[in-house]
């Protein structure tokens, strides 16, 4: 009993959420990518660009997903979705993730996913609470 009355105490205190990124989401989640990898210095890298997000968003909206405290993005989770030759290319070093991103956005068939990035917040990293309701509420993995 006392379990299920923590968890209902946490549950109320927080309101956590998945969700779809809007705009102004996307382009925080980008300034934060941006700085957190380095992508303006590193050639090899992808750059988080708005146009980049919308369209892995137009191939699917599970693409780009978001997890909300009371409204503030804590994490979240990008995927490319890309064909199996590309993937492989990209796995054995042919190419790096600049080009498989250049690649990808062209192509209009789909056989394999890049996990592109999944980042929390460093607020949040050691609380762990937040994953274990991201786990219940989740459907989308």
């Amino acid at each position: 009993m006392l379990k299920k009355l923590n968890l209902f105490i946490f549950m109320t205190k927080i309101k956590i959420k998945i969700s779809f990124p809007k705009i102004s989401d996307i382009k925080k989640t980008n300034k934060i990518a941006k700085n957190l990898f380095g992508t303006e210095t590193d050639e090899t890298q992808a750059k988080p660009t708005l146009k980049t997000a919308l369209k892995i968003i137009s191939i699917e909206k599970n693409n780009f997903v978001c997890l909300k405290d009371n409204n503030k993005i804590i994490a979240w989770s990008v995927v490319l979705p890309t064909s199996k030759e590309s993937m492989k290319r990209f796995l054995k070093k042919e190419i790096n993730e600049r080009e498989l991103f250049k690649i990808s956005m062209s192509q209009s068939f789909f056989e394999a996913l890049y996990l592109t990035a999944v980042i929390v917040l460093p607020k949040y990293r050691k609380k762990r609470n937040w994953f274990f309701s991201y786990r219940k509420t989740n459907k989308i993995f």
